[in-house]
């Protein structure tokens, strides 16, 4: 049997997909690889303009594995990385590390869009594909 690696999908990462399903994402869509946690949906929900775009964006992430946020760790794990790339000058936001630090901690790869959050995850020994940047 062959194991397949899930990736966490940044916000970024799901948009592109969600605008041009021929996105880089795709394949990892596709092959039910690419993962989201609490905050990438919320950023995701937080964005629809109506209640079939809503359905549409809960039904995608309903197929999508679930990669837990969990309070207790990864609110202190992305105080810290946000501390990181503000030393570093590195324009990354909290909601983006708190996704980066789930990633950390489930020891997955991250896909995104954003330079600047793939620099981050690689600086802490995650890998990261940048994609369609």
């Amino acid at each position: 049997m062959m194991t397949m690696t899930t990736y966490l999908a940044d916000s970024s990462a799901w948009i592109d997909f969600i605008r041009q399903p021929s996105s880089a994402l795709r394949d990892f869509v596709e092959d039910n690889s690419a993962g989201h946690t609490e905050p990438v949906a919320m950023e995701l929900l937080s964005g629809t303009s109506t209640a079939r775009h809503t359905l549409d964006i809960e039904r995608l992430l309903l197929r999508s594995p679930l990669l837990a946020f969990d309070s207790t760790s990864d609110f202190l794990a992305a105080t810290q990385l946000r501390r990181t790339a503000l030393r570093r000058r590195w324009r990354v936001g909290i909601v983006d590390c708190m996704i980066l630090a789930v990633a950390a901690r489930h020891s997955v790869p991250l896909i995104t869009r954003d330079r600047a959050q793939a620099e981050l995850a690689t600086s802490v020994g995650l890998r990261a594909e940048l994609i369609g940047s």
